[in-house]
């Protein structure tokens, strides 16, 4: 008799915790699941989902990069939010039909506003990576009424494309397309959010910036690579930065905020609440 499985589908696994996140789970809650760590070559999924569509003993599986978007595709039902951010990272079979929601909002959220002090909805969001992370928290955060956004992407029509999705979906926010390789924020966010300081008798570009909450959703961190273009010399309290790597635990990015007394979060919290999330999708 086969065993009914979850697992994590993903590229490259090497850095995830899921195994020994869920693994621990099933054997709290006495169930008789197995995990497995499902690492496919990019090159290789849609062969591999195919194959796994057809595996009726499957619960259900989380989807990490870079397939947030791609297994949208095969679901035969999609929630909402989900489709708006094109980002799945939760799959639930039911009866044979796969069904994607995201559990990484609601996870970010929950810690976000366990953050003391919470960021005010005044800050100036500047979120660093526009794939499906960056797309699906810069989202949540408009519909909380944050209204100051920065987006900053390695390719820039990325970040255009979404920048325009993000302006049609909330036609009151702010957004503006920041350059890879430079955190300077235009006079015009400044106004509707972050306030510049200038200390006395400073020349005009030694301005520093104060309220800015910076959201680093790229792998850079995991990888070993840091974003070492990132010059926080400008920037005062308060400044909030949430670095989405986990693993590790402190990146040289939230080494440098930390010596500034700057308010800190990895993507620990994040990645435990949404698989806290996504554990109880495949038990309901």
């Amino acid at each position: 008799m086969n065993h009914k499985w979850i697992g994590v589908v993903g590229w490259p696994l090497k850095h995830s915790l899921s195994k020994q996140y869920h693994e621990e789970n099933i054997r709290k809650q006495g169930l008789g699941w197995e995990f497995r760590v499902l690492e496919w070559a990019p090159q290789n999924f849609e062969r591999n989902i195919l194959e796994l569509k057809q595996d009726r003993t499957c619960i259900g599986f989380s989807v990490t990069m870079p397939f947030k978007e791609k297994i949208i595709s095969y679901l035969d039902e999609c929630e909402e939010f989900a489709q708006n951010v094109s980002s799945v990272n939760c799959v639930r079979n039911v009866g044979g039909k796969w069904h994607g929601t995201n559990t990484d909002a609601p996870g970010f959220l929950t810690h976000l506003n366990q953050w003391n002090p919470v960021p005010s909805k005044t800050v100036t969001i500047v979120v660093i990576g526009t794939g499906a992370t960056g797309r699906c928290l810069s989202f949540a955060l408009a519909q909380t009424g944050y209204q100051n956004f920065v987006l900053i992407n390695r390719t820039f029509e990325k970040a255009q494309e979404w920048s325009e999705k993000l302006g049609c979906y909330f036609p009151d926010i702010g957004v503006e397309i920041g350059k890879w390789g430079d955190l300077s924020v235009s006079k015009e966010i400044l106004r509707r959010g972050a306030c510049p300081l200038r200390k006395q008798g400073a020349s005009q570009d030694d301005i520093r910036m104060t309220n800015i909450f910076i959201l680093n959703t790229t792998s850079l961190g995991m990888k070993g690579e840091e974003l070492e273009w990132l010059d926080i010399a400008h920037l005062q309290n308060p400044v909030w930065l949430f670095d989405a790597t986990y693993n590790p635990s402190e990146t040289l990015l939230i080494r440098q905020c930390k010596s500034r007394c700057f308010y800190t979060m990895n993507g620990w919290p994040l990645f435990e609440a949404q698989a806290r999330l996504a554990f109880k999708i495949w038990k309901s």
